[in-house]
């Protein structure tokens, strides 16, 4: 695994249950780092977990947690000052477990565009990204502001179903 924490899993694996006895790096990861929040007895540290998923199909960019999207999709954008890439107008939601996490994913997959093929029924010729955002927040002593201390994003690629 790599250590900027990216993981590509295909999405036939993250849906069953098998990670229930086998359950994965992903899973794994989020429990310890919401025990880590639970266990938080510093005043001056906070967390802030969010959650975001999208499509990426016919080259439209999709927010999987709206019904309804803009016709052409979300815009996808760079900022200037750092050089990453946003899509503009993504559904963030703050979650508090990995539970909420699951719940928020099969909220996001029955949002998925799903067609037959000759192979699969419920086949996507779509890529979903699921983004884990977990910030810790360090509350400065000198100056009484929250400044972000340390990011840690999860963007898991799943691909289409087989």
């Amino acid at each position: 695994y790599l250590l900027t924490l990216q993981y590509l899993l295909t999405l036939q694996y993250l849906l069953t249950l098998q990670y229930v006895v086998d359950r994965g790096i992903v899973p794994i990861t989020c429990d310890e780092l919401f025990k880590t929040v639970e266990g938080n007895t510093n005043a001056d540290l906070k967390y802030c977990v969010s959650f975001s998923m999208l499509e990426i199909y016919n080259e439209q960019v999709r927010d999987l947690l709206q019904k309804q999207n803009p016709k052409g999709g979300l815009p996808v954008r760079q900022n200037p000052s750092i050089g990453a890439f946003y899509v503009q107008g993504l559904t963030k939601q703050v979650v508090g477990s990995y539970r909420e996490i699951e719940a928020k994913m099969d909220e996001g997959t029955s949002n998925r565009t799903v067609a037959s093929t000759a192979m699969n029924a419920t086949s996507s010729r779509a890529h979903t990204v699921v983004t884990i955002q977990f910030d810790q927040i360090k509350k400065e002593k000198s100056t009484d502001c929250d400044s972000a201390l340390i990011p840690l994003l999860f963007p898991v690629l799943l691909s289409p179903a087989a």
